[in-house]
């Protein structure tokens, strides 16, 4: 009993003290505009909590910080930050803690991001009548008017709002892509830190072993059937849904065709440094690579080359 009581102490001064960490982070982080992109790292120390001390102390800790952002901030904000980094901490923290596979953790946390970005952008609409869509237009259409003035000698205006036109129809895949880098980073930041304070937790397993459900083929022709055939029903927008789809799916071969070169790498015994810098450096260049680098994702997919479902059955 005594020490049912003091475990329970100390899970509330943990769930205290990640309040107080995460609410003076999320403030510093909304008064510095140049440190805005590392709110997407907030439910890192409430996925730490939930895999120590469980889902009852992570929510109470939650409530607590969102509710000091808020009050010290704008109020609206504790429900946002409540809704969009919540059940992301919660879930990645439940993955963890019941030794669930790494990219299984990952899935769920990237699938419920996209719901919570989505759900927020609704609320924000609704509470503030702000249209997302026409706020990106505008801003869009700024930047064509600068680009007309820079390259009006060389591309037509028609060309330059076809290419704008494109990427504004690509901002829900971009949403998507987003959520999954997001839950992504959080995951292995958490984990690196659990590792620090000697958390139990097995060996993650490399990225070069990183590798698509073997089903993934399969998934991906029918849902590209299923976009094409939209085509045919009144009041969807075909092309943005079938590009949209596209983007989505270079991306995920993409993940895969960097781990079969990072799994090549190593297979010819590339020292780890420079193994690291190469893999960084086709990052970089993503935009370059990525039709080269997805297509040698979708060989590996279909014909297993790293031979990781051969190894998987032994």
């Amino acid at each position: 009993m005594q020490l049912n009581l003091e475990n329970n102490k100390r899970a509330l001064i943990e769930s205290a003290l990640i309040a107080m960490i995460s609410a003076f982070f999320a403030i510093s982080v909304i008064y510095i505009p140049v440190l805005s992109i590392l709110i997407f790292f907030l439910p890192v120390p409430f996925i730490i909590l939930s895999a120590r001390r469980g889902t009852k102390y992570t929510i109470l800790s939650l409530l607590i910080s969102s509710l000091a952002i808020g009050l010290l901030t704008e109020l609206i904000l504790t429900g946002f930050i409540l809704i969009m980094f919540g059940p992301v901490a919660l879930v990645i923290g439940y993955c963890i803690r019941t030794k669930k596979e790494p990219f299984t953790a990952i899935s769920i946390a990237s699938a419920l991001w996209v719901v919570t970005t989505f759900l927020i952008i609704q609320l924000i609409a609704i509470i503030g009548g702000i249209n997302f869509m026409e706020i990106i237009a505008d801003s869009f259409k700024e930047v064509q008017l600068q680009m007309e003035e820079i390259l009006s000698m060389e591309y037509s205006k028609a060309t330059i709002k076809a290419a704008i036109d494109n990427l504004i129809m690509l901002i829900p895949s971009f949403l998507i892509l987003q959520s999954v880098m997001g839950a992504f980073a959080n995951y292995y930041l958490a984990i690196s830190v659990l590792k620090k304070i000697r958390y139990d937790y097995d060996k993650l397993p490399e990225f070069s072993k990183f590798r698509l459900p073997g089903n993934i083929l399969l998934g991906s022709f029918i849902i590209f059937v299923l976009s094409y055939l939209t085509r045919f029903i009144e009041g969807i927008h075909f092309n943005a849904l079938l590009n949209n789809v596209i983007v989505i799916f270079i991306f995920v071969f993409y993940l895969q065709g960097i781990a079969t070169i990072s799994y090549m790498l190593k297979r010819i015994k590339t020292p780890k440094a420079l193994r690291i810098f190469l893999i960084i450096l086709i990052v970089v260049f993503s935009p370059l690579t990525a039709y080269i680098i997805a297509p040698l994702g979708l060989i590996d997919a279909a014909f297993d080359i790293r031979k990781l479902r051969s190894i998987k059955k032994q």
